[in-house]
């Protein structure tokens, strides 16, 4: 499952999304966070979810052996 599929999954829709982490302070908008889907989730929002204990992700470059 993709870290999009998760965050989907979690927070319903694009626009729940887009208010959970937000960039330089404004609401990331629907469309913007639709488009994850394709591109990829970036890379700030990828370590967000690494640390927030809610979300059921591991970002690969911060794991630890």
């Amino acid at each position: 499952m993709t870290l999009f599929e998760i965050l989907k999954q979690q927070f319903k829709t694009n626009t729940a999304i887009g208010k959970r982490f937000p960039r330089k302070g404004k609401p990331r908008s629907s469309q913007a966070v639709g488009k994850w889907e394709v591109r990829g989730v970036p890379e700030d929002v990828a370590i967000l979810c690494h640390l927030d204990e809610d979300i059921p992700y591991s970002h690969p470059g911060l794991i630890t052996k």
